[in-house]
């Protein structure tokens, strides 16, 4: 079994798809997600196969496929309690349905907004560090001191790992997202 972590997989699910199709390609068949730990995990096939691959967002958990896309040849590879992952062997101009992004464009909404909110965050507070910290040094006289202990540093890298994620996921998810919109 092959385990693959891919921290930004639900970011740009067209991408993620074409990724589960080159890795059924070279011979590695998709068994298994795990979204918590953004690890996907494989079989090795015999033989190697193109597999068309679609990944869906459902809130409600659903045990079935509706039945216009099983007649189109669709199969479910995964079904998580939130995440569903279905398959179908058939070319790409051979299948006539295709299912629905709706789950996925509205999470990946709320997941823009959310992350927007935070990067509007982190530029205030750092904006509200800067003038307290340049009137605290220019016009007072004063001088910033940090103590050399464990909270700061964790204070300053969580504000890093922030300022990273935060615009980066914005970005992303606007790009990826911009034509369902």
């Amino acid at each position: 079994m092959k385990k693959v972590f891919r921290p930004f997989w639900s970011f740009d699910i067209r991408k993620t798809e074409d990724w589960l199709h080159k890795m059924a390609l070279e011979g590695f068949l998709f068994v298994k997600l795990d979204a918590g730990t953004r690890l996907f995990y494989f079989e090795e096939m015999e033989n190697k196969k193109e597999i068309q691959f679609h990944v869906e967002y459902n809130k409600e958990p659903c045990s079935s496929l509706p039945m216009n896309l099983v007649k189109s040849g669709w199969m479910p590879a995964y079904q998580g309690t939130r995440w569903h992952v279905i398959y179908n062997v058939n070319k790409t101009a051979d299948i006539l349905r295709f299912p629905v992004r709706d789950g996925i464009i509205k999470r990946n909404r709320i997941m823009l907004y959310i992350f927007a909110a935070m990067t509007v965050y982190i530029i205030l507070t750092t904006l509200l560090f800067l003038t307290l910290s340049g009137v605290t040094i220019f016009i007072s006289g004063g001088t910033l001191s940090f103590d050399s202990n464990i909270f700061w540093f964790g204070i300053f890298l969580a504000a890093f790992m922030i300022w990273l994620l935060a615009p980066y996921a914005v970005v992303k998810l606007y790009q990826t997202n911009k034509q369902f919109w």
